[in-house]
């Protein structure tokens, strides 16, 4: 459902419903959420895959946690992001696709 909601977002035609639809549901002012996504691509903006600078500032925090004592131990924000579920779900659906198209 998440992927499929990411290829609605990506169509720019979608760009005003989807900001009409935020504006309702958040109490936003629609003038906000324009500002916000000027100039930026929503299904760039709002992508499920994790990159590697975010990935990246949250291994420096899980760092930061360790010594400061809020966890026991260290882990991966990459292995905990697991992008072979978000590449596995991106194929199911594009072959879903494809099987409801023929």
């Amino acid at each position: 459902v998440q992927l499929q909601a990411q290829d609605w977002l990506a169509r720019e035609e979608n760009r005003d419903a989807y900001i009409e639809l935020v504006s309702k549901q958040a109490s936003y002012p629609v003038v906000i959420l324009q500002s916000e996504y000027r100039g930026r691509k929503l299904g760039d903006a709002l992508s499920p895959r994790l990159d590697a600078d975010f990935l990246g500032r949250l291994d420096a925090s899980i760092q930061a946690a360790k010594r400061f004592g809020l966890i026991r131990r260290e882990f991966s924000a990459e292995q905990w992001a697991a992008p072979e579920l978000l590449e596995a779900a991106g194929k199911l659906a594009k072959a879903k696709a494809v099987a409801q198209a023929a």
